[in-house]
């Protein structure tokens, strides 16, 4: 197993904007959402994953590229690449409308990672089509599915905050069947 080390980013906290029952609800999904990637290892899982497609699909020696700085440069531009898609997908926005949606809100900038102390850099449009073919759409769905199947163990469900498992079949939510609503591609 390869290991890829950085350090996280300097952030501001979660945006406190008290207001609209719409907005904090919305930036209490994002919240969950983080919380989930973070704590189930999905993100971490998926990453590694896209590291490992992308060796393969440019034919590159795995060993070097762990052992150089670009594993830590492409580590981070796939949790972007993660976040950004993710965000998009639960707007419904448009590429254009949502680059200039995350240039503009703290909220979207939180999320993605984008807010870092000394680094703040728009998306551009382009950049989030690119965003949206970086995953292969079987790697996904599959990552997914082996996701949700884990929801219904107990040391899971303990580790993402559940109080009891969840029963897939009973909620009708039958895992191999599981098609993504974002598709990394």
């Amino acid at each position: 197993m390869q290991t890829v080390s950085f350090q996280l980013e300097l952030c501001p906290e979660i945006p406190n904007v008290y207001g609209a029952l719409d907005y904090r609800a919305f930036r209490d999904t994002l919240n969950k959402i983080d919380h989930l990637l973070r704590s189930c290892d999905l993100e971490h899982d998926l990453v590694s994953q896209g590291l490992n497609q992308m060796i393969a699909d440019r034919k590159l020696d795995s060993q070097q590229f762990y052992d150089s700085k670009k594993s830590t440069f492409h580590y981070k531009n796939l949790m972007y690449v993660i976040r950004c898609n993710i965000a998009r997908h639960l707007t419904g926005e448009s590429y254009r409308a949502f680059s200039l949606r995350l240039a503009d809100s703290t909220l979207f900038q939180w999320f993605t990672g984008i807010s870092a102390f000394g680094y703040r850099k728009a998306i551009s449009k382009s950049s989030l089509d690119r965003y949206e073919k970086c995953f292969d759409e079987t790697l996904l769905a599959n990552k997914i599915r082996e996701w949700l199947s884990g929801l219904a163990d107990d040391k899971q469900t303990v580790t993402i905050g559940l109080t009891e498992p969840v029963d897939l079949k009973k909620r009708g939510w039958i895992a191999p069947v599981f098609k993504p609503t974002f598709i990394f591609r």
